[in-house]
């Protein structure tokens, strides 16, 4: 994510609440389901990048057919 040119992204009410479940999902241990709402986000052009601290940061994908 680094290398990626910084770009504003619209984090509309259907993306937050992927990211809100994927949260949820990782904070359970869930790790299957959120590796596929990873992908959901990917697909709509959205990288999530998780951090040390326990955040993460969003990213638009060039590529939304990305896997």
């Amino acid at each position: 994510i680094d290398e990626m040119q910084a770009e504003t992204i619209e984090v509309t009410p259907e993306i937050q609440a992927l990211i809100d479940e994927r949260e949820r999902s990782r904070q359970i241990k869930d790790f299957v389901a959120a590796d596929r709402i990873r992908k959901d986000l990917m697909s709509k052009g959205i990288i999530i990048k998780d951090l040390k601290s326990g955040g993460y940061e969003l990213a638009v994908s060039r590529n939304k057919n990305s896997d």
